[in-house]
């Protein structure tokens, strides 16, 4: 995205910042704390050496994944993708007790899913420029608790646009949050469905 779309962007969302008119405790919570947090957690230090020597996303999504998987403590992670090896670094990091699973492509996923997660749950997904997006996310609904945190890349290109708002529709998912190239879908019911624009 080119700077001066960043900045038509970011003043079309301004009024979605910081949590503004956002009434769910939770949702605000989690938005002034993790998702629009700009503390500079030791992790961002220790990890930055490896940014230059390796293919991986951009740190801003980098630093979302870490925090996320520190508020989540997942304790299985799964992240699918070309540039993910840095990110799965993030979760761990995050998380010191997550076991995470870092995958190029995943051509089969319901079968890999049916043979890797018998009696596992996953905790977090996080999808990244993955060309079968769609089946990835289906195929890891099963295995869903209300603790999961899904991760999805690029919710803004021309195939996965309407995707993202069938998938806010699906009884399944709970809150999530449009952070315009980044989704975040949560499967806890105990709080209100509710899809928010942030201005991340």
């Amino acid at each position: 995205m080119n700077t001066l779309k960043k900045i038509w962007v970011w003043l079309r969302r301004f009024r979605k910042r910081k949590g503004y008119g956002v009434h769910s405790p939770f949702a605000f919570t989690l938005i002034r704390t993790v998702i629009n947090e700009r503390s500079q957690y030791y992790a961002y230090g220790t990890l930055k050496p490896q940014r230059k020597v390796n293919h991986c996303a951009p740190k801003k999504i980098d630093h979302l994944l870490f925090r996320l998987s520190n508020r989540f403590q997942p304790s299985t992670a799964l992240c699918i993708g070309e540039t993910n090896a840095l990110s799965s670094a993030y979760i761990q990091t995050g998380c010191h007790h997550t076991v995470c699973t870092d995958l190029p492509v995943l051509t089969q996923p319901e079968q890999w899913f049916a043979q890797h997660f018998k009696q596992q749950e996953i905790g977090m997904l996080f999808v990244n420029d993955a060309p079968n997006f769609q089946q990835i996310v289906s195929a890891a609904m099963p295995y869903i608790t209300p603790d999961s945190v899904f991760v999805i890349t690029g919710i803004r290109t021309r195939n996965r646009r309407s995707w993202w708002q069938q998938i806010k529709e699906d009884k399944q998912v709970g809150i999530t949050f449009d952070l315009y190239q980044v989704g975040v879908m949560l499967f806890n019911h105990a709080y209100h469905k509710q899809h928010y624009i942030v201005n991340f």
